[in-house]
């Protein structure tokens, strides 16, 4: 089988435009994420660690350097992936997080399982109650 033929891209259409497109290649194990990982097509990612279940890849691959935007229903299909991923004994790495990701990754705990880049530290290891004030302006921040 040919490694083009092994290729598949699930488009999430909203009013027209395309919202979020998810390009799978079952031969490298990665599934590239281009737009807005929202309540809407966050099925999409989790279709896509579905199909990747099916095959004998020791590690999946995330590129998110194309995506723009990730609301909390998109972070739990992020976390279904790896759950679906750790199921199977499969490491997965997201690559081109950005850095609001990242603190979003940070928050639910999930960003030293799936960032595993030197150049861009855990989101959690520098955080002090002026950070997270200055990050998220609108939550109350507790110091112990």
């Amino acid at each position: 089988m040919r490694s083009s033929s092994r290729r598949f891209s699930f488009h999430s259409v909203a009013a027209g435009a395309t919202r979020l497109a998810v390009n799978l290649d079952l031969s490298s194990a990665r599934i590239t994420l281009v737009g807005e990982l929202d309540r809407q097509t966050a099925h999409r990612l989790l279709d896509a660690a579905r199909a990747l279940a099916a095959t004998d890849h020791s590690q999946w691959v995330i590129d998110a350097r194309q995506l723009q935007f990730c609301d909390a229903s998109g972070l739990r299909a992020i976390g279904g992936t790896y759950r679906i991923a750790l199921r199977r004994g499969v490491t997965v790495t997201m690559l081109g997080a950005s850095g609001w990701l990242r603190r979003a990754l940070a928050t639910i705990k999930l960003d030293r399982h799936v960032l595993h880049d030197v150049e861009h530290p855990s989101a959690d290891t520098d955080l002090t109650v002026e950070s997270m004030a200055a990050t998220y302006p609108l939550a109350r921040v507790y110091s112990l």
